[in-house]
């Protein structure tokens, strides 16, 4: 069964990497296609790795060694491939960007040498979105690919949220930053949807598989973001 695009419209892979996760799904506009996760990436213990996949027709339980990111991501090329799923656009998703990108970009000649730059921020999602966009590029030529930061949302972050009581050269070196913010964005979103009103204030909780994280939200914006991340390599 093929499942190409009709007409002008366009389905798009989107990756999420987690620490010990890869979330995937394939979009035709606003519509899901196809979704699924892979649990227990590069995490060894006595339960076993599987790979959960769901549609409108099937839905899919394999277990399957994931000793990490770049072959999770290739059991889900894969399976789209042996499913008859295409797509003409991927989007990743990267933890920071630094202070090279202030909003989503093309990945093309000049801003992957500065992708690389931003793999100290956040060693084990940044270093896997990227082998994955390597993947995708030597796998499919020519599909554009796009990234998107987490730390976009933490952009309005006031300074008195983001510099530590730290000294000299050293307050500008070391600041807050914040995770998970496509998370809270999403957040933001629905909660504005359901109050009826963007001018609100909350607490969000990012709870994950291997980090979690708490949120201020003020009127839209990130004011104080705590990241309290627990990575547990041998459940």
């Amino acid at each position: 069964m093929s499942h190409k695009a009709d007409g002008n419209n366009r389905t798009i892979l989107v990756f999420n990497v987690g620490s010990a996760s890869l979330t995937f799904k394939l979009y035709r506009d606003s519509n899901v296609l196809m979704r699924g996760k892979c649990y227990r990436v590069g995490i060894t213990g006595a339960s076993q790795a599987f790979v959960e996949v769901q549609n409108d027709e099937v839905q899919v339980h394999d277990e399957v060694d994931l000793p990490d990111h770049l072959v999770a991501a290739r059991y889900v090329l894969d399976y789209c491939a042996d499913s008859g799923y295409t797509f003409e656009e991927v989007g990743h998703r990267f933890a920071g960007g630094g202070g090279y990108f202030g909003s989503a970009v093309v990945v093309d000649d000049g801003t992957r040498p500065l992708l690389d730059r931003c793999l100290p921020l956040a060693p084990l999602h940044n270093a896997a979105a990227l082998h994955m966009i390597d993947l995708v590029a030597d796998r499919h030529p020519g599909v554009p690919q796009y990234v998107v930061f987490d730390l976009t949302f933490h952009a309005c972050m006031p300074d008195v949220a983001r510099t530590y009581a730290l000294s000299g050269d050293l307050v500008q070196k070391y600041q807050k930053h914040g995770f998970h913010g496509l998370s809270y964005a999403d957040v933001r979103e629905k909660a504005s949807w359901y109050l009826g009103e963007s001018r609100f204030r909350a607490v969000a909780l990012h709870l994950g598989t291997g980090g979690s994280s708490a949120c201020a939200i003020s009127d839209g914006c990130s004011r104080i973001p705590q990241w309290a991340i627990l990575h547990c390599r041998d459940w």
